[in-house]
C-alpha cells in the first residue's frame, strides 16, 4: 500500500517533468536535474515549520487569522519565497545554470519536486480512498494544483533573473506579486462556495489559469530562442 501511494503520488509531477525537460536546447545532466528535484522536495520541511512557527506565534498573541489570509501567508507567500530562495541558492548560482531556458527546466524541476510531496502527504492522509477517488483527485491536482507551482515559481525565478541582470528592483517585486499572488488566488479559489451552481476554481481555471500558462509557453519559446 505505502509503495502504491508513494508511485501515485508522484506520477503528475514525473509526467509533468517530461514536458519540461522536452523545452530544453542543450540536455541537463541527469544528476543535477535529480538535484534540484530533491531539493523541492526537501523544501516541504522548512514550508511546513514556517506555517507551524506561524500558527503558533500568532495563537500566543491571541491572532486569529481568516482562513483565506492564513492560507494566502502560510500557503502561497510562504511557499513561494521559500522555494524561490532554496532554487537561487543550489540552482540559479551553479555552474549548470549556463543558459536562458534554464529558468524553466529548474523552476519547473524544483516546483515538480516540492509537488510531488505535496501529492504524497496529501495522499498519506487519505489513504482510506485509494481505489476510491484518490487517484482521480490526484489526476485533477495535476492538472491544477502541480500545473500552479510550475507557474507561480517559473515567473518568480524569471523576475528574479531579469534583475540580476539589470538590478530593477521593480521587476523583482511584479515577479514576486505575480506569483504568489497568482498561487493566492488558486488557493482562495479553492476556498469559497459556488457561484450559479459553478465553483469559483472553474472560474480561476479558466480565466486566469489557461491564459498564464499560455502566456508562460510564450516566454519559455522565447527563452528556448535565447538558447540556441
Amino acid at each position: 500500500m505505502f509503495l502504491y501511494i508513494t508511485l501515485i503520488s508522484f506520477i503528475p509531477s514525473l509526467a509533468w517533468m517530461a514536458v519540461v525537460l522536452v523545452e530544453d536546447v542543450h540536455q541537463e545532466r541527469h544528476r543535477d536535474i535529480f538535484s534540484v528535484f530533491l531539493v523541492g522536495m526537501l523544501a516541504a520541511a522548512p514550508v511546513l515549520m514556517v506555517a507551524q512557527l506561524g500558527d503558533v506565534f500568532l495563537e500566543s498573541l491571541g491572532v486569529v487569522l481568516p482562513a483565506a489570509l492564513d492560507k494566502f501567508i502560510f500557503g502561497a507567500l510562504n511557499e513561494e519565497l521559500i522555494k524561490v530562495v532554496l532554487l537561487y541558492w543550489f540552482a540559479m548560482t551553479a555552474k549548470f545554470w549556463d543558459e536562458p531556458i534554464d529558468i524553466f527546466v529548474y523552476a519547473g524541476t524544483l516546483a515538480l519536486g516540492f509537488a510531488g510531496i505535496e501529492n504524497f502527504v496529501l495522499s498519506l492522509n487519505r489513504a482510506d480512498f485509494v481505489g476510491q477517488g484518490l487517484e482521480q483527485l490526484l489526476f485533477m491536482r495535476s492538472i491544477s494544483a502541480v500545473l500552479v507551482h510550475i507557474v507561480s515559481t517559473f515567473f518568480f525565478a524569471y523576475a528574479l533573473k531579469i534583475y540580476q541582470e539589470r538590478r530593477q528592483e521593480s521587476v523583482l517585486v511584479f515577479g514576486a506579486l505575480i506569483s504568489i499572488g497568482f498561487h493566492g488566488l488558486y488557493n482562495y479559489s479553492l476556498s469559497i462556495p459556488s457561484l450559479a451552481d459553478i465553483e469559483v476554481f472553474e472560474y480561476f481555471y479558466i480565466l486566469v489559469l489557461v491564459p498564464t500558462v499560455i502566456y508562460m509557453m510564450s516566454v519559455v519559446r522565447k527563452l528556448r530562442r535565447q538558447s540556441q
